[in-house]
C-alpha cells in the first residue's frame, strides 16, 4: 500500500481481502491507513513501519501462521473480532506496537502468538479489547505482552511463557496460567484496580506483583510447588 491509502467496504458487507504473501504499508508513508474489509491471512507477513496500519472494528481478521512485523514508529491496529491460529510471529522493533481490541473487539487465540527465535528486539503486544480467550503467549522480546484493560481467559485458558504485564482489566473464565520462572517478567502492575473474576490465576514460575488485585467471590490464585508470588 502506497501513501496513506484506505481499502474499505460497505460496514455489514461480505467483502473480504485474502492475503497469503507480504501485506505491506510503503515505509515512506506516516500517516494512517484504514482496511475497512474482512481479512484473512495465512502464512503471509502484514508490516508497517513509520506510520499506522488499522483493520477497523466490525470486520473480523484472520490470522493463520502470519507474521506481524513492524518497525520505528509503526503501529498495527486490529480493532475488530481476531482469530489468531497457528503459530503467529510478532517481528520488528520495540518502539512500535501491535494492539488488539476495540470497544467491543473479542481475540480468539487458538495457538500461540511468538517472537522469532532468538530474537533481541520486538514490537510491544497490547490487549485492550472486550474479551481475549485462549492460546500461548510467547512473546520473549521486547517488552511482551501487554494487558491494558477488557477481559482475559473468558473462554479459553491462556498460558504465559513470555514477557506479561497486567495493567488493567480482568482475568476471568477459564484464567491464566503463568509458565515463566524468570523474574520481573511476569508482572502484575499500576495502581488501577484489576480482578480475578470467578477464575483462577495459576503461577507455576514468578509473578511479580506491584499494584492492587482484587479477587472476587470466586477468584483464586494458586502458587504452585516451586513457584515465586513477589509482592513489591
Amino acid at each position: 500500500m502506497l501513501s496513506n491509502g484506505d481499502l474499505t467496504s460497505p460496514l455489514g458487507s461480505n467483502a473480504l481481502v485474502t492475503n497469503l504473501g507480504n501485506f505491506r504499508r510503503d515505509p515512506a508513508a506516516t500517516g494512517l491507513s484504514e482496511i475497512g474489509v474482512h481479512f484473512a491471512d495465512s502464512s503471509g507477513t502484514i508490516s508497517t513501519t513509520s506510520g499506522t496500519l488499522s483493520f477497523l472494528s466490525g470486520r473480523t481478521a484472520t490470522l493463520t501462521n502470519s507474521t506481524l512485523e513492524v518497525n520505528a514508529n509503526g503501529t498495527l491496529q486490529f480493532g475488530g473480532d481476531t482469530t489468531i491460529a497457528g503459530a503467529t510471529t510478532v517481528a520488528g522493533s520495540s518502539v512500535a506496537t501491535v494492539r488488539f481490541g476495540g470497544s467491543n473487539a473479542e481475540v480468539a487465540l487458538t495457538g500461540a502468538l511468538q517472537n522469532e527465535f532468538d530474537a533481541a528486539d520486538a514490537p510491544s503486544v497490547v490487549f485492550a479489547g472486550e474479551k481475549f480467550s485462549g492460546g500461548t503467549l510467547n512473546l520473549q522480546a521486547g517488552e511482551g505482552f501487554f494487558h491494558a484493560s477488557g477481559n482475559l481467559g473468558v473462554e479459553g485458558l491462556v498460558t504465559n511463557r513470555g514477557r506479561y504485564q497486567w495493567q488493567g482489566g480482568a482475568i476471568t473464565g477459564m484464567g491464566l496460567v503463568n509458565e515463566n520462572s524468570v523474574a520481573g517478567q511476569t508482572v502484575f502492575s499500576t495502581t488501577t484496580d484489576k480482578i480475578v473474576g470467578g477464575s483462577a490465576v495459576n503461577n507455576m514460575g514468578h509473578i511479580t506483583q506491584t499494584g492492587n488485585i482484587r479477587l472476587d467471590a470466586d477468584g483464586k490464585v494458586i502458587n504452585s510447588i516451586g513457584a515465586t508470588y513477589l509482592l513489591q
